[in-house]
């Protein structure tokens, strides 16, 4: 199994405490979102207990910052409101990115030897 997540650390709800909720944008922006602040973020201890074992793991971070740049509609480290809720939640993601605060990583898991 291949997955991609955003990991956005729970620093990041203090770093931007003036902020509207960074729950609130970034599923408005792209729906449910079941560990959005990075609370469960062991992703391999996660697969472990259903049964995979993490065989690879790539940050990804630095190659999508240029993508958040053309989406986000501020530069980073400015506030912006705006209907637009996918154009907030990247101006939000980028100024997380921008900051340390949010990684992006790629991940292979594969079943183990010793499950079903």
């Amino acid at each position: 199994m291949v997955i991609s997540d955003i990991l956005i650390g729970p620093m990041a709800e203090q770093s931007y405490s003036a902020d509207p909720d960074i729950e609130q944008i970034l599923r408005a922006a792209f729906g449910e979102w079941p560990d959005v602040l990075g609370e469960d973020t062991d992703l391999p201890a996660l697969a472990k207990e259903a049964g995979l074992s993490c065989a690879a793991s790539l940050d990804a971070t630095a190659n999508i910052l240029p993508s958040l740049h053309f989406a986000a509609t501020t530069q980073a480290g400015s506030k912006t409101e705006t209907k637009d809720v996918l154009a907030d939640a990247a101006d939000l993601l980028s100024r997380l990115y921008e900051q340390g605060l949010c990684r992006y990583v790629y991940m292979r898991f594969d079943k183990t030897d010793d499950v079903f």
